[in-house]
């Protein structure tokens, strides 16, 4: 049996040798796909927590205001699900990956929600900026048309040692910005509408695939 195969080895060597080649290769080519997939599976997983880690503490705020958005963390980057998510067609249920695809639909919406509100902040910051500048540009040309003998130079120092110093002490330690209701209540809402993830069988299922099972 043995001098068979060595025989039947030996008068189609070629052949047998490009046999042993496409066979590894092949190997080669499931194992890169499992790890792909465990690594995807990994990716989705880690970024699910963390929009659930996120989200939760801004639901646990009893009054969400625009500071605390403004300090939050971002909750989603790049999209890992919509990356790889061709690679758990075949795993999830319908109703299972529709629910997958709605966590990460609603994720988007809440992030930008917040990136609404961040600009309208930062907008808010500058025009209070110009308008902080406009009335101490319009109080020094007061001081120019009362005092015409004294210098632009000499009155803004002046003014800066009094009444200006004291208007910019005042002026910068109030919270004036005006944000409209729209984004924030757009937020609010988004997070109203998104569920956790884990603990689905969804979760369980990609948790499977992940090198962390």
């Amino acid at each position: 049996m043995i001098r068979t195969i060595c025989n039947f080895i030996m008068e189609n060597g070629a052949e047998f040798l490009m046999l042993l080649a496409t066979a590894g290769a092949i190997i080669v080519y499931l194992w890169q796909k499992r790890d792909t997939k465990r690594s995807a599976a990994t990716l989705i997983l880690w970024q699910v927590d963390s929009i659930e880690n996120i989200v939760n503490k801004l639901k646990e705020e009893p009054q969400l205001d625009n500071i605390k958005v403004y300090h939050s963390k971002t909750i989603i980057k790049e999209n890992m699900w919509e990356r790889y998510k061709h690679l758990f067609a075949r795993d999830l249920s319908s109703a299972e990956y529709r629910n997958v695809q709605n966590f990460f639909d609603v994720s988007e919406q809440i992030e930008m929600a917040c990136k609404d509100i961040l600009s309208m902040i930062h907008k808010a910051w500058d025009d209070r900026s110009l308008v902080k500048s406009h009335i101490m540009g319009t109080y020094v040309n007061e001081k120019i048309n009362a005092f015409p003998n004294k210098t632009k130079e000499d009155l803004i120092g002046e003014m800066m040692q009094e009444k200006g110093a004291l208007f910019c002490q005042i002026y910068d330690s109030l919270d004036i910005v005006f944000t409209p209701h729209l984004p924030p209540e757009v937020l609010i809402k988004s997070l109203s509408n998104l569920e956790n993830l884990s603990r689905t069988t969804a979760y369980e299922k990609l948790q499977k695939y992940s090198f962390s099972k």
